[in-house]
């Protein structure tokens, strides 16, 4: 992902040699419980990310599915924005700001697409 969060992993050897004193225990384990939530944070800020990159996947896919029902899949403008969208949603790291503007760009030309083909009603 790009930008992709910037969480540094705990060195967990940091917290030094396991304690043998209750007191030192009690200390240990504040510092270890710690390093648990950085991990935590770390783990729910990477996984968020990788998550918006598969739903803008979805949401193109369904977008897709919609222009073809309508017909308009085809259509230059339409196929031309689903194949830029994909082809970035396919880059390693993901470029996530280009790749949410382009599904946005593709949803627009469907719009367009859409409303410029004669229904059977107007027809």
């Amino acid at each position: 992902m790009s930008p992709a969060p910037r969480y540094a992993v705990p060195d967990v050897s940091a917290l030094g040699p396991v304690p043998t004193t209750a007191t030192e225990i009690d200390a240990y384990a504040a510092r270890l419980a710690r390093v648990g939530q950085a991990m935590a944070l770390a783990e729910h800020a990477y996984a968020a990310a990788v998550a918006e990159r598969g739903d803008l996947v979805a949401l193109l896919d369904g977008f897709v599915a919609k222009a073809t029902a309508l017909g308009v899949a085809q259509h230059p403008d339409v196929a031309e924005s689903e194949q830029r969208a994909r082809e970035v949603l396919a880059r390693r790291p993901t470029p996530m700001s280009v790749a949410r503007q382009l599904v946005t760009t593709y949803h627009s030309w469907l719009d367009q697409a859409s409303t410029a083909v004669p229904t059977q009603e107007t027809a």
